[in-house]
């Protein structure tokens, strides 16, 4: 699942024209701001609905804790993603992808 998460946001998100003059502009545009958390609280949403499947009896609260840290996580990677050349983007994606699959690990240990 993780690798799934990583390759999401390495393939559809910055493969897209603009996108990345939107993650860099979020700072200072309220308009690029608001569609990055809009995307993101989408996102949370459905981490959260995915890890209700895994661990329902885990507190609501934890869940939505758990998917904003998952999402955040990745929005850092994607800053070193977009600045990265080919080799490298490939190498920060593993590291990346075992970061994410270690902290969910701790909360959703492998049947």
């Amino acid at each position: 699942m993780t690798d799934r998460i990583i390759d999401a946001y390495c393939d559809e998100f910055l493969s897209q024209p603009g996108y990345r003059a939107i993650l860099l502009n979020a700072n200072f545009s309220p308009n690029a701001r608001t569609i990055i958390e809009n995307i993101n609280w989408e996102i949370e949403t459905y981490f959260e609905a995915l890890f209700a499947t895994r661990a329902p009896e885990m507190e609501l609260d934890q869940r939505k804790l758990i998917a904003r840290v998952s999402v955040k996580t990745c929005c850092v990677l994607e800053f070193a993603f977009s600045e990265a050349d080919d080799a490298l983007r490939e190498k920060l994606r593993a590291e990346g992808k075992r970061l994410l699959a270690a902290y969910l690990q701790t909360y959703f240990p492998a049947p």
